[in-house]
């Protein structure tokens, strides 16, 4: 269980069946493998509900994507179960953790990414929201893993209960657009980082859409000053979900940065035609 000022997201139901589908992320490790890392099998939970239907999108869609916690490297994992975090493990103070980032030991760089986009789990975001619950409605989503396959501790960040990550998708050009942004963020409070041993992971959840374009889809992953991109797999999204929220497209008109603040790096299409100053 991660402290309290970060609660673990609270995970319904996992649907039994595990199709494993291994991805390996796109740099090389910065040192020699402690441990070598497999897509684990996720245990179901006790609890059995509804699967939820596919999202369905028809637009670039923000995103906050649900941190479930730390986990040591397994053949078979509960999600229900992670690892205890402690005060040293876990820093939500920005002075403490400026400090870590000193020391090449405690760097974000060296982990490795892999999406298991062949396993489902419903998520249902915690809390009672009374009359606003309907607004949370369960979700299917795939496990995202951070192994720490290095000889260091590694260090992950997020805000509150997320990461920062979206998924890209190729269009029909064979290019990688966004189809996700990053979510709301409503103030600067709430950040961590959490230390990954050699032989730990940390797990996040990524949503699953509905619609009619199957094509090659990765996860990328904003990690401090580290960026990762998982290797391909197979989806299926609307072809709409390329296009842009009338917001979005503003700030992407008025500045570039938006391509880093928004898509960590990735490029609308929408930006290729824009002359930026």
């Amino acid at each position: 269980m991660l402290l309290a000022r970060m609660p673990v997201c609270r995970l319904l139901v996992g649907l039994s069946t595990l199709v494993g589908a291994g991805c390996q992320q796109n740099r090389p490790a910065a040192s020699s493998p402690t441990a070598l890392f497999a897509l684990p099998v996720i245990a179901p939970p006790k609890r059995q509900t509804p699967v939820p239907a596919l999202i369905a999108a028809e637009r670039i869609r923000g995103v906050n994507p649900p941190f479930v916690g730390r986990f040591p490297f397994a053949s078979r994992i509960a999600l229900e179960h992670p690892d205890r975090v402690g005060p040293e493990e876990h820093l939500t103070d920005f002075a403490r953790y400026r400090v870590l980032e000193d020391s090449s030991t405690l760097g974000t760089d060296g982990l490795e990414i892999a999406a298991d986009y062949g396993q489902s789990v419903v998520y249902q975001k915690p809390g009672n929201f009374g009359p606003y619950a309907h607004l949370f409605p369960p979700r299917r989503t795939f496990p995202v893993y951070v192994a720490n396959t290095s000889r260091h501790r590694k260090l992950l960040y997020g805000k509150d209960r997320w990461v920062f990550a979206i998924q890209e998708a190729k269009d029909r050009n064979g290019q990688w657009r966004p189809i996700e942004s990053k979510g709301p963020d409503f103030c600067g409070n709430g950040r961590w980082v959490l230390k990954l041993r050699p032989g730990q992971m940390g797990v996040f959840l990524m949503d699953k859409y509905s619609g009619a374009y199957q094509t090659l889809l990765r996860v990328r992953l904003q990690n401090g000053d580290s960026r990762y991109v998982s290797a391909p797999y197979k989806g299926q999204i609307d072809e709409r979900q390329f296009a842009l929220s009338a917001t979005e497209r503003q700030r992407l008109e008025e500045s570039d940065g938006a391509i880093q603040q928004l898509y960590f790096g990735a490029a609308p299409a929408l930006a290729d035609s824009i002359a930026y100053r």
